[in-house]
């Protein structure tokens, strides 16, 4: 998976077979800055290392919904995540 500024240059790049190739989110940084998560377009939530590129964890969100955005709670270990019904969940790192 690439993740690309806005003109489409890859500016980041995460090699696990895990991860789908294309994810249509927006990617959230966590405030330590040691993590970022991405939705999938399935409802799933991938939580990657920024040091190494390394899959964290994955989290099968209840609903399958397309994830749109995420954000981290600053200073907590808490990730708001949104999809295109409209839900709101609020995960636990």
């Amino acid at each position: 998976m690439n993740l690309l500024n806005k003109k489409k240059e890859a500016i980041y790049t995460v090699n696990d077979s895990k991860i789908p190739q294309y994810c249509e989110s927006q990617i959230s940084v966590s405030t330590d800055k040691k993590y970022f998560a991405v939705g999938s377009t399935k409802g799933n939530i991938y939580v990657i290392n920024l040091l190494d590129g390394s899959l964290q964890k994955t989290i099968n969100n209840k609903s399958t919904n397309p994830i749109l955005s995420l954000a981290w709670r600053p200073f907590h270990s808490q990730l708001y995540v949104g999809d295109n019904a409209g839900y709101l969940t609020i995960w636990k790192s």
